[in-house]
């Protein structure tokens, strides 16, 4: 994976576990900053070592912190180096979830090599939408379903985000809107 996802586990850390839980488990686990290099990939091994640290440490579950820290994910790249790309999603949340293939694209050519994930928007009611996600990755399900509840957050969408179903292509999430305006908010 990249170095971004380790910088955002990082900030995660120390914001909701605190600067001495991390300083501890860094050093523990022989982390130097040359594994949060924002553009360098990482394998996946590395990346998903760094999580099970994280979750042994602290006793937060695995699914449970890899949600925990989608959700973050979306105001860390807000708020971050990544606020421009965000900031050009879309103004609502169907047209920024329309645009990820767009914006994964453009970071793919900055990190050669990278292998993104794809998404495809199934459905769009007035009432809940539909959203396929294709990955040669296993395991980050929950990831995707904490950055989907903070993307609604982040346009101020109540919604029950929620994975639906494995298809033949990927993992389909389905976004049910709380209010009947929540789409267009």
């Amino acid at each position: 994976m990249y170095g971004m996802i380790h910088r955002a586990a990082r900030s995660f850390a120390i914001a909701k576990l605190g600067e001495p839980f991390w300083t501890k488990f860094a050093q523990r686990r022989g982390l130097t900053d040359a594994a949060f290099i924002t553009a360098e990939s990482y394998s996946d091994e590395m990346t998903f070592g760094l999580v099970a640290g994280l979750s042994d440490a602290s006793g937060i579950d695995q699914p449970e912190l890899l949600e925990a820290l989608g959700v973050y994910w979306i105001d860390y790249a807000r708020q971050g180096p990544y606020a421009s790309m965000m900031a050009m999603g879309g103004a609502d949340l169907p047209t920024f979830l329309g645009n990820l293939n767009r914006m994964h694209g453009g970071l793919a050519m900055a990190m050669p090599g990278s292998r993104m994930p794809t998404f495809q928007l199934l459905g769009n009611s007035p009432d809940h939408l539909k959203l396929r996600y294709v990955s040669d990755r296993s395991g980050l399900d929950t990831f995707v379903l904490g950055l989907l509840k903070g993307l609604c957050g982040m346009f101020g969408v109540p919604a029950d985000v929620r994975r639906e179903a494995d298809d033949r292509e990927g993992l389909v999430f389905e976004i049910r809107y709380l209010t009947a305006a929540a789409a267009a908010a």
